[in-house]
């Protein structure tokens, strides 16, 4: 019983903290005393005891010291003395990390964001390769591809050229090429990279 529980136990961590604390010039030693300090602030606002801190951890407690301030210094967290409970105390802050967090948030999706003329350009591409205009359920598929897919404008193209010489218009063809693609290393630039079509074909 113990060891299921210890096998499914999990522990709630700020995903786009444990994703980007690179990009907060942390270290691991420092995200660890980070999160610890994150998690002892759901129920406190002070600043714990060293001895909390690093329980459990290798580091030292003039390690800790020197994250701690390291972390105030690169404006990650805030350490104010404040009159709790009629008690003069350290209260730790951590609006400024949440600011920077929103900052890497929002450039990630500037940096995702498709180019506009990019797709303009790929539905005027496939709309006269195929000869005709794109259907809203055709325009909303590959929109998707951009959007959550994350293929490129150019990717898509390169797909639909491979679906359009095995004589196929059909975009879940096309979709399935681009799937391939993610399994496939880039192919030779003296090849023409050519999907099985039987089998592609099957079951549509």
């Amino acid at each position: 019983m113990l060891k299921k529980y210890i096998k499914d136990i999990s522990i709630p961590v700020n995903k786009i903290l444990f994703e980007n604390y690179s990009a907060l010039n942390l270290n691991e030693s420092s995200l660890i005393i980070l999160i610890r300090l994150m998690e002892y602030s759901k129920t406190s606002s002070t600043l714990p005891d060293m001895d909390v801190l690093q329980k459990g951890t290798t580091l030292s407690k003039n390690d800790i010291s020197r994250i701690i301030q390291s972390l105030i210094e690169s404006d990650l967290m805030t350490l104010e003395t404040s009159k709790v409970n009629d008690k003069y105390m350290d209260v730790v802050s951590f609006e400024p990390l949440y600011t920077q967090l929103i900052a890497i948030t929002e450039d990630d999706k500037a940096e995702k964001k498709p180019d506009p003329e990019d797709i303009k350009g790929l539905f005027s591409y496939v709309e006269n390769l195929y000869g005709r205009t794109l259907n809203p359920n055709e325009f909303e598929r590959m929109n998707s591809w951009l959007n959550e897919s994350k293929f490129s404008a150019r990717k898509i193209e390169e797909a639909v050229d491979i679906a359009y010489r095995n004589q196929v218009t059909s975009l879940a063809y096309v979709e399935r090429v681009l799937h391939n693609m993610l399994k496939s290393p880039e192919p030779d630039n003296n090849h023409t990279s050519r999907p099985p079509f039987k089998n592609w074909l099957k079951g549509e």
